[in-house]
């Protein structure tokens, strides 16, 4: 007989036992009662079946009433077990979040599964907190190692060339002076690259100062366009633009102008040190600015240039990221310049995309979140 078997038997037996306990004890105080008053014999006969009534009804009487809580309580204490048995919050304890945690079969039946979902909900917070720290940590590791190559490599520069200078080992004139325009183009970089990084810090802490203003979609994209058009043309780009959905209304956004500017700017410089060099390729950018029907302003930067995968082009705008294509490409920056722009274009309730170009390279995309439409001109068109 296995253990199973024995508890059920015992508890059987116990049963009878209590049963019997609560039958013949009453049963005997009644008969006791009863002789000391004299009770004929006949009514002592009848003692027995009043006691069964009385026990019978009052057994019915509790079924009816706490029979089915009691059924409620047994069964939400055995899911309740089963469940505890199955759940795995050590791992929680321990801080081992990865795996989700296991619920009993029992959980929906009771009131219990809403504490288990709550668990289930710090798990997976958890987890993802973890997550969020851990890309912290390590995009934080690359923009300090971006920072010490991208400042040592100018200041390598500008130390060889001053020792030359010291040492006296220029005998000609335009050998001093080649070596001096050396030194004062890398110390331009250096405090180029300073007030990126500064740009960046503030930007990146929301402590930058933008100043908001409203500023008629032509007036803004007018002289963005014309040195688009100057920087293409130094670099023998073909360059085309296109505009779609305007109507004779003006459109106004609330930008800052100097911020917006900067954003094209990193874009423009971006797509021109990222396009193919050598051999009869012929370079070609476009920029499109669309007012789409949700009266949204969107502008489109896209060239043939290096081509970029679809998951690059999500994590393009991370400090310090080169898709493999690009890292082949010797050109010089921050590293910084694309997410300067997401940061820039956040402030101002907008945002940047990137995919593939159907020119073949990267297309970039600034998206403006809400734009006024009205005839008449703005109170400060700049």
């Amino acid at each position: 007989m296995n253990n199973s078997n024995k508890k059920i038997k015992l508890k059987t037996t116990g049963r009878m036992v209590v049963a019997v306990v609560a039958y013949l004890l009453p049963t005997a105080v009644v008969f006791a009662v009863a002789l000391f008053y004299g009770v004929p014999f006949y009514f002592l006969a009848l003692i027995p079946v009043l006691i069964c009534l009385a026990v019978y009804s009052g057994y019915l009487l509790c079924c009816s009433y706490f029979g089915e809580p009691l059924k409620k309580v047994r069964e939400t204490s055995n899911g309740l077990i089963e469940d505890c048995q199955a759940f795995q919050t050590y791992e929680v304890v321990t801080g081992s979040i990865e795996h989700k945690c296991f619920f009993g079969k029992n959980t929906a039946a009771n009131d219990l599964g809403v504490i288990y979902d709550s668990l289930e909900y710090l798990r997976a917070f958890l987890q993802e907190t973890k997550r969020e720290r851990e890309l912290y940590e390590a995009n934080r590791k690359d923009i300090i190692a971006g920072i010490a190559h991208d400042f040592g490599t100018p200041l390598s520069a500008i130390s060889g060339c001053a020792e030359a200078l010291l040492d006296g080992v220029l005998s000609t004139e335009s050998q001093k002076k080649m070596y001096l325009k050396t030194i004062h183009s890398k110390a331009n970089a250096l405090i180029q690259m300073a007030d990126d990084f500064f740009l960046y810090s503030c930007l990146d802490l929301d402590v930058f100062p933008f100043h908001f203003t409203e500023v008629k979609a032509d007036h803004l994209f007018a002289p963005i366009i014309e040195e688009m058009e100057i920087s293409m043309q130094q670099d023998d780009i073909d360059f085309y633009i296109l505009r779609r959905g305007f109507s004779d209304e003006k459109i106004f956004i609330n930008i800052d102008p100097l911020q917006i500017k900067r954003v094209f700017q990193n874009l423009t410089s971006n797509c021109i040190k990222y396009m193919k060099r050598g051999g009869s390729y012929r370079k070609q950018a476009r920029f499109c600015l669309d007012y789409l029907p949700d009266k949204r302003l969107r502008a489109t930067l896209e060239s043939n240039g290096i081509p970029v995968s679809h998951e690059d082009c999500v994590r393009i705008f991370t400090p310090y990221f080169r898709s493999d294509g690009a890292k082949t490409a010797a050109v010089n920056g921050t590293g910084i310049g694309l997410t300067i722009c997401k940061q820039i274009m956040g402030a101002h309730k907008g945002t940047v995309t990137a995919r593939q170009s159907v020119l073949g390279g990267l297309a970039v995309e600034v998206t403006f979140s809400s734009c006024n439409s009205r005839r008449g001109e703005a109170a400060n068109p700049s």
